[in-house]
């Protein structure tokens, strides 16, 4: 793992496998050893012959003879930069997976399986006028949603929970100045790795703007049915008047 043949170790110290920058690490370790006797699981950076930089995942122990002196240490290290460029490139991914949902201007959210957020995205927190932190552990009700919303809300999660399916829905929220938004809400099943649900991911559109244009199409395309049917009764009632026109006509001849 070092680069080096077994006689290019043999009676050299600890620190060949280390640069100036990685000693205060190792010197710790002997310490924690000094007062406790062993060090478990301790990430340590090495250096390779060739001057690499590689994490290792150390634990020792300090073995006593019969007289409980001191006699040697026995060590295990584990090359662990598989793992540090695994975990790398998983909090990469996170972030940028943050910043996408943070950038949405859609509500992106999860529950666990108490209905309790566990995330939110800065567009809910803008409209919730909170933070985060604020939101996470804490259910619709134990952050002051009105009844009626907190009971769309569950039975919305049951509904995931029972079919492990996505549920879509259509709500409206009534505003304090009286206006109000609708909303399309998508919630998913949010499962480990091994399939289990545990909880509910799920993300809500405004589509208010959507919803009073639908509004307003439909009240337009009454005033106009309404128009026609004026129409049709004017031209049948000119008709009448026309034919009625004409008996009076040869009666007053």
């Amino acid at each position: 793992i070092h680069g080096y043949k077994p006689k290019e170790i043999l009676g050299k110290k600890l620190s060949i496998f280390h640069d100036e920058s990685q000693l205060d690490a190792v010197y710790s370790a002997i310490e924690t050893l000094k007062s406790s006797g062993s060090f478990n699981a301790i990430e340590i950076w090495h250096t390779h012959k060739d001057g690499t930089k590689f994490p290792m995942l150390m634990s020792g122990i300090v073995v006593k003879d019969e007289n409980d002196v001191p006699t040697y240490l026995a060590s295990t290290a584990i090359d662990i930069t598989d793992r540090k460029r695994t975990e790398e490139e998983k909090r990469r991914s996170e972030e940028r997976f943050r910043i996408i949902n943070d950038a949405s201007q859609d509500f992106i959210y999860s529950y666990d399986l108490q209905s309790r957020f566990t995330s939110a995205n800065k567009s809910l927190c803008r409209a919730l006028g909170c933070t985060e932190e604020q939101l996470i552990g804490h259910t619709h009700t134990e952050l002051g949603f009105p009844e009626e919303q907190c009971k769309i809300w569950d039975v919305l999660h049951r509904k995931v929970f029972e079919t492990n399916s996505t549920v879509k829905s259509e709500t409206s929220t009534p505003m304090p100045d009286g206006s109000v938004y609708y909303y399309e809400v998508t919630l998913n099943p949010l499962e480990d790795e091994e399939g289990h649900t545990i909880g509910i991911s799920g993300s809500t559109r405004d589509i208010t703007e959507r919803v009073l244009a639908e509004e307003e199409r439909a009240h337009v395309e009454a005033q106009l049915r309404q128009s026609q049917k004026m129409e049709s009764i004017g031209r049948l009632a000119g008709g009448v008047a026309h034919d009625f026109n004409n008996l009076l006509t040869g009666i007053v001849g």
